[in-house]
């Protein structure tokens, strides 16, 4: 403005006019909100009315929304955790018609492989849902993925928990760990492109101590049933109320705004963060930094593709053409 050209050490002409002041102020009204840029000697600070994108804070159903998501958590340690104890219960072992111990006397080879599978049908479910699902949870969305995930995860559960045999067991864990790998996957995209930068670390942190919690609950639940007839259905049982509660719960939880503006839905995510911050202001601001964000990625995407091109399938690495 022309209040402050006249104090600038640049002239329009671009001639210098001496040493500058060591404090310069500009100021630059927008609509709707205003924005002070101040210079003093070398450092520079920037100032917005409300709150910027980086500083945001999130209203109480944001945070909420952030704490349902983190509890999938808590599928992910309760079942790694829960099937080392029941494989010590007496009621377990005389169910599924194995020695009353694993003295390697009575252990035989058939009840070790039962047991391998049943421990690790999860972990490669898991494994495999979060590699393969990838591009579902990309295409359809977090929470359909969250809520697919947490449906499986409460089938996986009440099939180990009715089990008549181990082959039913190990295949409830197989899809109890698919539905883990889906939340995993999705949980923590939810929470990285819902909460605000400020709390975003703490909101990742809450989902992993969500894990170790789980897998302390799941040991003192084992102790606490481990005498009883149908303590292992109680302790392989409770998965099912687990994913049943969180499905509901997820009922209330939107899309990201990060997935609805890069789906071309940018007047649902615009609602979607005016209810998760509870600002306009705010919201308004992330919402543009968001859209700024999706466009310089498509920009770079858009390079990365013609330079392939210009290099010829010859030269293109081959991990290259499967990603594409």
């Amino acid at each position: 403005c022309s209040r402050c050209c006249s104090h600038h050490p640049l002239d329009k002409g671009g001639g210098h006019t001496g040493q500058a002041d060591m404090a310069d102020a500009v100021e630059v009204a927008t609509t709707g909100d205003a924005v002070e840029l101040a210079t003093t000697g070398d450092a520079v600070g920037l100032a917005t009315i409300g709150e910027a994108p980086a500083t945001a804070r999130t209203s109480r159903r944001g945070l909420v929304v952030c704490l349902l998501v983190a509890s999938t958590g808590f599928f992910h340690g309760y079942d790694n955790g829960v099937v080392n104890g029941v494989f010590g219960m007496p009621a377990f072992r005389r169910h599924m018609g194995w020695p009353p111990s694993d003295d390697p006397d009575a252990q035989n080879e058939h009840v070790a492989l039962q047991q391998g599978l049943t421990v690790n049908g999860f972990n490669g479910g898991a494994a495999l849902s979060a590699l393969g699902f990838g591009q579902l949870v990309d295409s359809k969305g977090r929470r359909p993925a969250l809520r697919l995930g947490s449906a499986l995860f409460a089938v996986g559960g009440a099939m180990q928990a009715v089990s008549p045999n181990a082959a039913v067991l190990i295949v409830g864990r197989l899809i109890a760990g698919v539905g883990v790998g889906l939340t995993s996957s999705s949980g923590t995209a939810y929470i990285a492109e819902t909460a605000p930068a400020s709390q975003r670390g703490a909101m990742v942190g809450v989902y992993q101590n969500n894990i170790c919690i789980a897998i302390l609950l799941a040991a003192v639940v084992n102790w606490a049933v481990r005498e009883w007839d149908r303590g292992w259905q109680l302790a392989l049982g409770l998965q099912l109320l687990m994913g049943v509660l969180v499905c509901i719960g997820l009922c209330i939880v939107p899309e990201t705004p990060r997935f609805l503006a890069r789906a071309g839905r940018t007047d649902e995510a615009r609602r979607v963060l005016h209810e998760l911050r509870g600002e306009s202001a705010a919201a308004e601001l992330e919402l543009q930094g968001i859209l700024s964000e999706l466009q310089a990625e498509a920009t770079v995407g858009a390079v990365d593709t013609q330079s392939s091109k210009g290099r010829g399938a010859k030269n293109s690495p081959p991990y290259n053409k499967r990603l594409r």
